[in-house]
């Protein structure tokens, strides 16, 4: 997993233990600053679009996560 300021990148390893997930739960640790990520479906409380299924797209690139609120909890979370 990356962190930037255009948002939080996960290899394309993540992308392949999560199997190819379409939408995630993100778990933030504010305390231990620990990521955890979780499959889930889309009605699903908390449900992050995770990945599109776009034919070009090769899981092996990894995936850019770029929703606003999730990039302002990362910085505080990084603070």
């Amino acid at each position: 997993m990356t962190v930037t300021n255009k948002g939080i990148k996960f290899n394309g390893n993540v992308v392949y233990r999560i199997q190819k997930a379409e939408f995630v739960r993100l778990f933030l640790n504010l305390k231990t600053k620990q990521v955890a990520i979780q499959k889930c479906r889309e009605q699903d409380d908390y449900s992050v679009l995770f990945l599109t299924r776009d034919k070009n797209w090769n899981w092996r690139n990894g995936v850019q996560l770029n929703n606003q609120l999730l990039k302002q909890k990362i910085r505080d979370f990084m603070d």
